[in-house]
């Protein structure tokens, strides 16, 4: 049966066929040994794991510090970039630091995973040598590189696309052995992309879109708060009135090349299309153009129904004639009403990002939304005569204006 399992062919004698169980044993056994680290251990018999050896040009305290630092500011000073999973300290050293990291909601399959890494420093003339190993605690031989961004993406500075907390400091990795099946592509630990070329954005869609409204305009994310995602988000509107939300997948690492699914409005389910220069061309030959900023001033709309959908401001970020404290709100899920509340924005006009909320009443006057994801509380709020109100006396208007068009 394990034969069978990994797609080798069974031979017909039965010594062979036990030679053969017996090599491919030893191959899975060896699918979970990492080379000259030492690691902190699995349960299951058969787990992916990676280990490195790599030089840090600072101290092993810098080193340790930063570490440290970037498990204990999560979530506020500091996110995992690799699918934003969650570090845990278990116990910890001068030079020896062990750690859990559980994924986030965006791993394979939606499911939570769990890996121990183990990392050993030992000081040198030139700096810090990094010895360290992460291995998956439950069953499994394909990790698409998590045990290796689980290493990389606690030590890695800022030239590798990264975020420092308290030390910026080069590293070079001199092995990086994966187990067989697992990988170690560098370019899905930490995505990160300039501003400029992020999705992230308000675009008008042709045709729909009617110049001196809202009609036909979209505002987009590739952030589940402030860390990349593989998801997009979409929340606009077709007539100017109704906001509905959208969602999609990048499905390149370079989040060029994308799936939207249109079905929860009546459009088709999975339509593709890229990113480029400011534009999404879809594949049935439509495309979105990127605006570059509002007309300025925004004309506040009063009353607008009981619908809470629609474009807002939040005055702690808003600067005029930018996209810098912009939101676009949705209570509805394609056309359909929904208890959820999606939002997307940005507060300095160049990063988008998306966060939820609900209705805490039938009326669906009252909701609580989560700020969590991008380093705030969990806030309640009102909505009223085309105003969200939040429970800390913050109030959030909503607005309709022409959009300038600026490529």
């Amino acid at each position: 049966k394990l034969l069978v399992l990994f797609g080798i062919r069974p031979a017909a004698n039965t010594s062979s066929l036990a030679a053969m169980a017996k090599r491919l044993v030893v191959v899975l056994v060896s699918a979970t040994i990492t080379l000259a680290s030492k690691c902190p251990g699995s349960a299951a018999f058969i787990h992916a794991s990676c280990s490195v050896q790599a030089d840090s040009a600072t101290s092993c305290d810098d080193v340790m510090e930063e570490m440290k630092a970037r498990i204990e500011g999560q979530y506020k000073a500091w996110h995992d970039p690799h699918n934003n999973g969650t570090y845990k300290i278990l116990s910890e050293g001068k030079t020896e630091l062990l750690v859990t990291r559980t994924s986030g909601a965006k791993s394979f399959g939606g499911k939570t995973y769990t890996d121990k890494v183990l990392f050993e420093l030992s000081q040198s003339a030139d700096g810090c040598s990094v010895s360290a190993c992460s291995e998956s605690q439950g069953t499994s031989v394909g990790d698409f590189s998590t045990n290796y961004c689980n290493i990389r993406n606690l030590y890695c500075g800022s030239a590798e696309g990264c975020k420092p907390i308290k030390h910026d400091f080069s590293t070079k990795e001199t092995s990086v052995s994966p187990s067989i099946g697992a990988s170690k592509d560098a370019s899905v630990c930490a995505p990160v992309l300039r501003a400029k070329d992020d999705i992230g954005g308000v675009f008008t869609d042709p045709n729909h879109y009617k110049p001196g409204t809202l009609a036909g305009v979209r505002m987009l994310s590739g952030n589940r708060g402030n860390a990349p995602s593989s998801d997009i988000t979409l929340v606009g509107s077709d007539d100017g009135a109704t906001f509905w939300t959208l969602h999609g997948k990048f499905t390149s690492v370079a989040r060029s090349a994308l799936v939207i699914d249109f079905s929860p409005k009546g459009g088709p389910a999975g339509l593709m299309g890229a990113y480029v220069g400011g534009r999404i061309t879809f594949q049935d030959g439509n495309q979105w153009s990127k605006l570059a900023a509002p007309e300025a001033p925004l004309v506040t709309v009063q009353g607008g129904g009981v619908d809470l959908g629609g474009f807002y401001t939040d005055p702690n970020h808003y600067r005029q004639g930018t996209f810098a404290g912009t939101r676009m709100v949705s209570g509805l899920q394609g056309d359909a009403p929904s208890q959820s509340v999606t939002l997307v924005g940005s507060d300095d006009g160049a990063a988008f990002w998306t966060i939820l909320g609900h209705f805490t009443s039938e009326a669906r006057d009252a909701l609580e939304i989560d700020f969590s994801p991008k380093g705030g509380p969990k806030l309640a709020a009102t909505f009223a005569d085309g105003r969200i109100t939040f429970a800390d006396g913050n109030a959030w208007p909503r607005h309709g204006r022409l959009f300038k068009l600026t490529l």
